[in-house]
C-alpha cells in the first residue's frame, strides 16, 4: 500500500484535518498511519515498487530492511514528492555499516496542506495546516547459519497530526540465490490498531534477476490485511552508461481511482561521482500525480573491524622487493573465469596476478582468503564474480579502491589472460588488457608486463620491475 491514502485524502476536499488522517485514506476507512506507507526514495517508485528483493541503499528500511546489509559504505538520500493541492511528502535517510551489520536511521513527513479552522458554530477562525511525521530506526545483519543474505528490523514511530504517537515494527529478509537472482520477503508496520483503525500493515514477497549487466528486472506480490488489498508490481532498471540509470514499472492494485492513467510509472537517475539525482514519475488517475526527487550520496567504503558487509581486507605480506606505501591504492583480484581451461590453472594464473600487482610496489593487494570469503558470502565463489557490478559490490565489502576481474581461457593452441579492472567509487573501468602466451609458463612474462602498465597508469608508489 503506497501514496494512494494521500491521493484519497486530496478528494476529500475541504473536511477538517483529524478526519482526513482518521477516516479518508482507504476506501473502507479504516486505515491510520499513512505516512509508513508512502514508502521512500525516487528509484522503487520507478520501478513500480518492485523494490523488496532490490533494496540496496538508505531507503530500504521501508521497503526491506534484510536489504540494508547489501550497503558498504556511508549512504544518504533525501527526497521530495509532489503530489499536488497542498501534498508533499518528504525524506531523508542514512545508513552505515557498523562493527556488527549495518544500521540505518530516516525521519520523514507528510502535509496534507492548509484547511479552514471553524469554530462551534462553524465560523471561519484561522487556518490548519495537518502534518504527520515519523522517525525509523534499522538494523541488518546477516542471515543465520549457513543461508547467505541478510535479514533486519525497522522500529517506526509515528505522531499524527491530531497529536496521538503510534508505533510499528517492519521485518524483512534478502537472500542471494546466485549472481544473478535474489529474492526478498517483508512485514510491514505490524502494531496495534487504535480505536478500530489499524496501520497499513502489509506482507510481499519478491525476486529480482540481472538479466545482463545493463539490465535488471523486478517482481514483487503484496497483500495488505486492512482493506484486503492485493498488489502486484512489475519494474526494469536499465543502466546504458555508468552515469545514467532509465526505470519504468507497473503496479496493479485493487484500489479504484477515477478515470486517466493508474499504474504505470518511470524514472530516470543520473550518477555524479558519490553524488546522484533520481527522479520518478507515478499517475493515479484524475486524482493527482506523483512526481519524486531525491538527492543520493554514497560514500567510499567505510572500514569497520567486522561486519556483515564490510570487512577490513588482510593485505597481502609485502616480500623484501615490496615496499607498497600506506597511499598506495588498494586492489583486490576477485578470481578470473576459466574459459575453455579448468578452474585450478585459472586460479593459479590469478595468484600469479596477485604476485604481479605486489610486484610493482604500487598497489597494496589483498589477499586471496578474504576476498574468496567474501565472494564466498555472496553467492558469487561457485558462479565467479566478472561483471562491473560484482567488482563494485566486493570492492565496497573489501574496502578496495580498485578490482580486478577477468577471465583465463584458451584460444586455439593459444593461452590468454584478460582483465578489467573496476574503480569501486565511480564504477568505470580504470584499466584493461591482455596477457598471451603459447603456454601456461609463457604467460609470466606477458602478465609482468600487463602489471607494470597498469601500475604506470593507475598504480600508487610506482612501479617497475
Amino acid at each position: 500500500m503506497r501514496r494512494f491514502a494521500a491521493l484519497i485524502i486530496l478528494a476529500a476536499g475541504n473536511a477538517a484535518a483529524g478526519t482526513l488522517v482518521q477516516e479518508t485514506f482507504l476506501p473502507t476507512g479504516t486505515v491510520r498511519g499513512v505516512v509508513l506507507g508512502l514508502g521512500a526514495g525516487a528509484r522503487a517508485t520507478g520501478m513500480g515498487e518492485a523494490f523488496v528483493a532490490t533494496a540496496d541503499d538508505a531507503t530500504a528500511g521501508s521497503w526491506n530492511p534484510g536489504g540494508l546489509g547489501q550497503i558498504g559504505s556511508l549512504n544518504a538520500v533525501a527526497m521530495y514528492d509532489s503530489i499536488g493541492a497542498g501534498i508533499g511528502v518528504v525524506y531523508c535517510g542514512a545508513a552505515l555499516p557498523m562493527r556488527v551489520g549495518v544500521a540505518a536511521a530516516s525521519v520523514s513527513a507528510v502535509t496534507y496542506g492548509a484547511f479552514d479552522r471553524r469554530d462551534v458554530n462553524g465560523f471561519k477562525s484561522g487556518i490548519e495546516n495537518a502534518t504527520d511525521i515519523a522517525g525509523t530506526v534499522s538494523w541488518a545483519f546477516p542471515n543465520p547459519g549457513a543461508i547467505p543474505g541478510w535479514c533486519g528490523a525497522t522500529v517506526e514511530g509515528l505522531n499524527e497530526a491530531n497529536g496521538r504517537f503510534l508505533t510499528a515494527l517492519s521485518l524483512g529478509a534478502l537472500v542471494p540465490l546466485d549472481k544473478r537472482m535474489t529474492v526478498g520477503a517483508t512485514v510491514q508496520h505490524l502494531g496495534p490498531s487504535v480505536q478500530a483503525f489499524g496501520l497499513p500493515g502489509s506482507v510481499k514477497l519478491g525476486g529480482a534477476y540481472q538479466v545482463v549487466d545493463m539490465a535488471r528486472i523486478a517482481l514483487d506480490l503484496g497483500y495488505a490485511w486492512e482493506g484486503r488489498q492485493r498488489s502486484a508490481g512489475l519494474g526494469v532498471e536499465v543502466k546504458p552508461g555508468n552515469a545514467l540509470s532509465l526505470r519504468l514499472g507497473y503496479k496493479l492494485d485493487n484500489v479504484e481511482r477515477p478515470g486517466g492513467l493508474n499504474g504505470l510509472t518511470a524514472g530516470l537517475g543520473a550518477r555524479f561521482s558519490s553524488f546522484g539525482l533520481d527522479y520518478a514519475y507515478q499517475p493515479f488517475g484524475d486524482l493527482a500525480t506523483s512526481h519524486r526527487f531525491a538527492l543520493t550520496y554514497a560514500g567510499a567504503p567505510v572500514r569497520p573491524s567486522e561486519g556483515p558487509k564490510a570487512v577490513a581486507p588482510l593485505v597481502a605480506r609485502k616480500s623484501a622487493s615490496s615496499s607498497a606505501t600506506a597511499t598506495s591504492p588498494t586492489i583486490a583480484v576477485a578470481g578470473l573465469d576459466a574459459q575453455n581451461v579448468s578452474a585450478g590453472d585459472a586460479a593459479v594464473v590469478s595468484d600469479l596476478l596477485r604476485a604481479e600487482f605486489v610486484r610493482t610496489r604500487a598497489f597494496i593487494v589483498i589477499e586471496r582468503q578474504s576476498v574468496e570469503r567474501i565472494l564466498a558470502e555472496q553467492v558469487f565463489q561457485k558462479t565467479g564474480c566478472t561483471t562491473e557490478e560484482c567488482a563494485i559490490k566486493v570492492g565496497r565489502l573489501l574496502n578496495a579502491r580498485y578490482v580486478a576481474v577477468g577471465s583465463f581461457g584458451k584460444l586455439l593452441s593459444t593461452y590468454v589472460v584478460s582483465v578489467r579492472v573496476v574503480e569501486v567509487e565511480t564504477g568505470a573501468v580504470a584499466f584493461s588488457g591482455v596477457a598471451r602466451g603459447e603456454n601456461e609458463a609463457e604467460l609470466v612474462g606477458p602478465l609482468g608486463e600487463l602489471a607494470d602498465r597498469m601500475a604506470s597508469e593507475i598504480g600508487g608508489a610506482g612501479g617497475g620491475k
